[in-house]
């Protein structure tokens, strides 16, 4: 689907592509692809609300890197919206341990989902700040599919056949949610600070959790919705205080990047 905006929309990009930036967008499908393989496999283990909040837990380790990596201040109340969310996070933690030890890995999962996340974020973060948005989904989006192929095929994992209607569906997800949604995610990193846009996605769980119960007819356990109770305040407290703080990172022409 990127294909013909980067080979013929940028192609003059991507053929002038730094190796450090192309060596670094590979970096961020191979985290990508650990992302999602990680979260995929923890749905099949837990809850989808369990799963869908614990992998929204990256804004602490987003945050924790930004302040090393890009000097990014974070003030008082915005770490403590981070802790609230991730104290959510442990809430379902506990409540899912009683379910056994595949759930309990599901949660895992879940967490190391988030922090291959927010690798992917802060690498992101950094090459977008000299190369445009589509040259670098295409080669992070690009890494991420070979991985993900050769997974299945060292693991046996059939890609074929399924029904023409889960086809349909895989084709819409990667129509929706990663070309609009990821893409957009990836354009606003060289504008807006590694940090907020961690944050602003944590709605996610609300999302999925109703689809879950409207699609699914999967009812969440009492701690998954007390700790995503947590982890929504969480974001509304982080993302308010990150953006008085000045969150806004600055534009990639302050340091000679190119659009």
């Amino acid at each position: 689907m990127l294909a013909p905006f980067a080979l013929v929309g940028a192609r003059h990009e991507v053929l002038a592509m730094r190796r450090t930036d192309f060596l670094l967008s590979l970096f961020a499908g191979g985290f990508l692809a650990v992302h999602f393989g990680a979260w995929m496999t923890s749905l099949s283990l837990t809850s989808v609300a369990s799963s869908a909040v614990l992998v929204e837990t990256h804004p602490l380790f987003v945050m924790l890197a930004s302040r090393i990596i890009f000097g990014e201040r974070t003030s008082g109340w915005a770490v403590a919206g981070a802790v609230s969310a991730v104290a959510g996070s442990a809430v379902i933690g506990l409540g899912d341990s009683v379910g056994g030890g595949s759930v309990l890995l599901g949660d895992l999962l879940a967490v190391l989902s988030a922090l291959m996340f927010a690798c992917y974020a802060l690498v992101g973060r950094g090459v977008r700040q000299r190369l445009s948005v589509v040259p670098y989904a295409f080669v992070a989006y690009g890494t991420c599919t070979v991985i993900l192929a050769l997974t299945c095929a060292v693991r046996g994992l059939r890609l074929h056949p399924y029904p023409v209607r889960d086809y349909m569906l895989f084709l819409a997800l990667a129509a929706v949610p990663t070309i609009l949604g990821h893409t957009v995610f990836n354009w606003a990193l060289r504008y807006v600070s590694a940090s907020v846009i961690s944050v602003s996605v944590l709605g996610e769980p609300l999302g999925a959790t109703l689809l879950a119960m409207t699609l699914l007819k999967e009812t969440p356990p009492a701690t998954a919705v007390a700790g995503g109770a947590l982890v929504v305040s969480g974001i509304a407290v982080f993302t308010l205080f990150s953006a008085r703080a000045g969150g806004k990172a600055r534009p990639a022409a302050a340091h000679g990047g190119t659009g």
